[in-house]
C-alpha cells in the first residue's frame, strides 16, 4: 500500500482512506467521461446593445466579434508589519468590445453619437448620467446555440473609441473598430443553475450561521480604549511608583538604589 506524507513529523496517509485507488491508471475515456459536456467555445458568444430596434440589434450582434467577460478585482492595502492586506474596494475594470466597420461606417457613426451625447461637442457641458448610461448584456451560447450564462453592465457606456489605423499596403482586410466601456457594476447568471429543480441562489461557499465558518473568528465586542487602560492599569501604577520612589506594598518589593555621598 502507496502512503504518502503530507507535512514533517506527522503519519503517513494511505491513499486508500482518501478515496485513491492504487495503481489505477487513468485513460482518456476517463477524462472525456469527466467533460461529457464539452469545452465552451470563445466565438460563441452576442452582445446586445441599448437603444436599438429589433433590426439594428440582429445587425450589431453580427458586428460585434470579440467582446470580453467582466473580471473580478478587489483592491486590498499594504502589507502591514505582519504581512497583513485586507480588502476596501471592488473594481470593476472596463470591457472592450471590437466591431466589424461596414462600408457606410455606420458602426463608428454609433459610438461617436454616443459620445458626443455625453459630451456636447460644441459647449463641451456634460449630460446628466441618467441620459446616457444604458445596461448592456453579454451572452454566452453553448454548440446547441442555447444560453449558457449572461452578463448584464449596469449603467455603461462608451468611455474611448482607439485609433483606426489606415493602410495603403492593408488590401486584404476588414476595418474593425474598439470600444473601450466603463460601467457601474455587473450582475451574472448562470442557466445550469436555474435548471436544476433543487437549485437555491447562494455561493458555492457557504458562509451561513449554520455552516459553522466563523465559529473559529472572534465573536467578543472589541475593546474600547477604557477597557485597555483598565488592564494596563497596575503596571502604569507600578511605573509611577518606581518613578515617585514608592517601594512599599506588595507590587514593588525591590528597593530604590541609594545615591552615593
Amino acid at each position: 500500500m502507496v502512503e504518502i506524507s503530507t507535512k514533517p513529523n506527522q503519519p503517513a496517509v494511505r491513499m486508500d482512506e482518501i478515496g485513491v485507488e492504487e495503481n489505477k491508471t487513468r485513460t482518456i475515456d476517463d477524462f472525456k467521461h469527466q467533460l461529457y459536456r464539452g469545452f465552451s467555445r470563445p466565438n460563441l458568444f452576442h452582445v446586445d446593445f441599448p437603444s436599438l430596434n429589433n433590426g439594428e440589434i440582429v445587425y450589431y450582434r453580427l458586428s460585434c466579434f470579440q467582446a470580453q467577460i467582466p473580471g473580478n478585482n478587489i483592491a486590498t492595502t499594504e502589507k502591514d508589519i505582519g504581512f497583513r492586506s485586507v480588502p476596501y474596494q471592488k473594481i470593476f475594470q472596463d470591457v472592450i468590445f471590437g466591431f466589424y466597420v461596414s462600408e457606410d461606417l455606420k458602426e463608428l457613426d454609433f459610438w461617436q453619437q454616443w459620445i458626443d451625447h455625453i459630451v456636447n461637442k460644441k459647449t463641451n457641458h456634460f449630460t446628466l448620467p441618467i441620459k446616457y448610461q444604458k445596461d448592456v448584456v453579454i451572452r454566452k451560447i453553448d454548440r446547441q446555440q442555447h444560453l449558457a450564462a449572461s452578463w448584464t453592465l449596469h449603467e455603461a457606456y462608451p468611455k474611448q473609441i482607439d485609433p483606426i489605423s489606415l493602410d495603403f499596403g492593408s488590401n486584404d482586410t476588414i476595418l474593425t473598430a474598439n470600444v473601450t466601456m466603463a460601467y457601474r457594476h455587473y450582475t451574472h447568471e448562470y442557466e445550469h443553475k436555474k435548471n436544476q429543480s433543487d437549485y437555491q441562489p447562494k455561493s458555492i461557499l457557504d458562509f451561513s450561521k449554520e455552516s459553522g465558518f466563523f465559529d473559529s473568528f472572534r465573536t467578543e465586542e472589541p475593546k474600547t480604549e477604557s477597557d485597555i487602560l483598565r488592564e494596563n492599569g497596575i503596571r502604569r501604577g507600578f511605573g509611577r511608583n518606581r518613578r515617585r520612589g514608592n517601594t512599599g506594598g506588595a507590587i514593588n518589593t525591590v528597593p530604590e538604589p541609594s545615591i552615593l555621598t
